[in-house]
């Protein structure tokens, strides 16, 4: 078999580790032996315990974290020379500059699962954010296939000079159904969201400007005006956080912080709200879908990219305006809930699942 690495930062549970698990779980084993090589030591949230029981060989490094991690990752070369990969799938800003930096011979892919003209700001700050731009830029010009998870990220690092090619960010369609009637009532319970509460809404993602979840928050108020029994829950924390929750104050609306599955909270809700600025691909908003929720989205390009493979799954509101959002949110519900989770649904099925995803990536390992 042919042997893959993957290079990535840990196997912590997240949105890129996620990617990178389905990536591997949907290889073509029968041509295909996976390594994944992982930077620094593991933390408590990891998942590694699934990597395992994929039949993958892991290669820890266990480096050091900060900037001086570059300087003493020499060591991976040695053990690249040993596996001899046919492809080595870099995921994350520290792999893409080992790729850059050690193997411009080898057959290298980056994955830019996020924006990281957007993401790396949020996550490092101003200056630091646009340092690890600038070199990201650089690194993905020596790295063989740069792919990007939209088409608005890829028309970004276009125009920085950066060849790319777009996969779309994807979820496990078998990991993810829509929940039957009597496991959303149970969903519910255990939420202890009232029986007779509904619609319930829910909004996932960092509470920062960015998400604008104030947006969303004031839509839902709005609304609730003419349906008093609505409910909405917000999975996320951040900045705006107390913000929110003065907002929020004396209405239906939950805050339930940063949660390791969103599953359980997705299945208990009706419909999905994301009134984003910008984004990469929202792996939660393709998680709502696969759940069959009808999305609120805002007028961002890769909203209109999702709802594009299938427009009656959801509704567009204008970026920022709390009228708008309130309107989609009204059109949404006058329509028949139970044939937009299916266009919901269908989405996933036929476009946007771990699969398809992982089929295009291998394309580019030979």
């Amino acid at each position: 078999m042919k042997p893959i690495i993957y290079i990535t930062n840990t196997l912590k549970r997240c949105g890129p580790v996620n990617l990178l698990f389905d990536i591997i779980c949907h290889l073509d084993r029968q041509q295909y032996q996976p390594y994944v090589i992982t930077l620094f030591p593991e933390e408590a949230s990891s998942r590694q315990q699934d990597f395992d029981k994929l039949g993958i060989r892991r290669l820890p490094l266990n480096l050091p974290k900060g900037w001086g991690s570059f300087s003493k990752a020499g060591k991976i070369t040695e053990i690249v020379r040993q596996v001899n990969p046919v492809a080595i799938h870099c995921v994350g800003f520290r792999a893409d500059m080992i790729g850059a930096l050690y193997f411009r011979g080898y057959n290298t892919i980056s994955s830019q699962v996020c924006s990281p003209f957007d993401d790396y700001v949020m996550s490092y700050g101003a200056v630091h954010g646009r340092i690890m731009v600038t070199l990201t830029v650089w690194a993905l010009k020596k790295i063989k296939h740069a792919v990007a998870c939209s088409r608005e990220v890829a028309a970004k690092l276009e125009k920085k000079g950066v060849s790319t090619k777009v996969i779309y960010n994807a979820v496990d369609n078998v990991l993810f159904q829509i929940p039957s009637p009597e496991e959303k009532e149970t969903r519910r319970r255990l939420l202890k969201i009232p029986a007779n509460a509904g619609p319930v809404f829910i909004f996932v993602g960092v509470l920062s400007d960015r998400k604008q979840p104030t947006v969303a928050i004031k839509a839902f108020e709005k609304y609730q005006e003419t349906c008093p029994m609505s409910m909405l829950l917000v999975l996320g924390e951040g900045p705006l956080l107390e913000e929110c929750k003065r907002l929020a104050k004396g209405k239906r609306i939950l805050f339930l912080g940063n949660v390791a599955d969103t599953r359980p909270y997705l299945s208990a809700s009706d419909y999905y709200i994301a009134t984003s600025k910008t984004e990469g691909m929202p792996l939660s908003v393709l998680e709502g879908l696969a759940l069959g929720l009808p999305v609120i989205l805002s007028d961002i390009e890769p909203h209109r990219e999702i709802l594009s493979f299938n427009p009656r799954a959801g509704a567009l509101a204008k970026t920022g305006s709390v009228a708008a959002t309130c309107e989609a949110i009204r059109e949404l519900i006058a329509k028949n809930k139970s044939t937009i989770s299916e266009h919901a649904r269908s989405i996933i099925d036929k476009k946007l699942n771990a699969k398809i995803m992982s089929q295009e990536y291998q394309q580019y390992y030979t």
